[in-house]
């Protein structure tokens, strides 16, 4: 089901999308975007000598990775259309490197639900990638702003149920 308002999410939805495989040109892309070119990431004789022994994917390319992967479901099948704008990342943790050849998905789940008066509410989700042995290897929270539905108007503040 689409979801257009705040008021079509509730606390407990969860979306799991397909997964991807990040790639060497992921990797090449994201440093050259970046500007971050740490031999971590771009030189294999030094990758390894490190503690992983090979090349790492940028912590935020599988941030971002993971977060796009709900595109492929559609954004409004968890979030609803009238969404604002990204609010808040908060307690973002990288647990695991990513390599290349790991395939990520993004484990997804709405926590909390506020209303704010201006007509609009916020969302925060629990998000969690995944690799292909389930391991956890980014998490965090991500709060959004949506646009709730015009009778409703959002005037009530508090906790949605």
């Amino acid at each position: 089901m689409l979801k257009e308002y705040f008021e079509d999410c509730k606390v407990g939805d969860r979306v799991v999308t397909p997964g991807r495989t990040i790639t060497e040109t992921d990797l090449v892309l994201f440093a050259a975007f970046s500007s971050d070119w740490n031999a971590i990431h771009t030189d294999r004789e030094f990758a390894a000598q490190s503690p992983f022994g090979q090349r790492i994917a940028h912590g935020l390319l599988g941030l971002v990775t993971g977060f796009c992967l709900l595109s492929r479901g559609g954004w409004f099948h968890f979030w609803p259309a009238s969404l604002v704008c990204i609010t808040r990342l908060d307690k973002i943790r990288f647990l695991a490197p990513v390599f290349i050849g790991d395939t990520i998905r993004l484990d997804a789940e709405i926590v909390e639900m506020t209303r704010m008066r201006e007509g609009n509410g916020l969302i925060t989700s629990r998000m969690q990638v995944r690799n292909q042995r389930n391991e956890m290897v980014i998490a965090g929270r991500i709060q959004l702003q949506a646009g709730c539905r015009p009778a409703d108007g959002c005037s009530d503040q508090g906790r949605q149920p």
